[in-house]
């Protein structure tokens, strides 16, 4: 058997169809309290990753859908712990 010789062709990137972790993942990041890069870094995955995912030319996968939840989870109990903290800051009675 031989090989063909194929004449040399661009490939076009085209939008994927979006599977439902995909569109959490993609809320998630527009949601997130930062930026992409921001998040990406948190998560250790590459931003790229993240910015295709956002402009549906990428699905996500379970491994970056876990990331990502992982550095949103860690964010959220820090910033719930540092509301806690503000909270009982306040003199008796007036916090908000």
């Amino acid at each position: 058997m031989t090989a063909l010789a194929l004449p040399l062709q661009w490939q076009h990137i085209v939008a994927m169809p979006l599977d439902r972790l995909s569109v959490a993942v993609r809320d998630a990041i527009r949601c997130a309290p930062c930026s992409v890069r921001r998040l990406a870094e948190a998560a250790d995955v590459p931003a790229s990753t993240l910015v295709r995912i956002l402009a549906e030319e990428r699905a996500a996968t379970p491994a970056v859908a876990r990331a990502v939840i992982r550095a949103l989870e860690t964010w959220g109990t820090c910033c719930t712990r540092a509301a806690r903290r503000i909270r009982q800051a306040y003199p008796k009675g007036r916090a908000p």
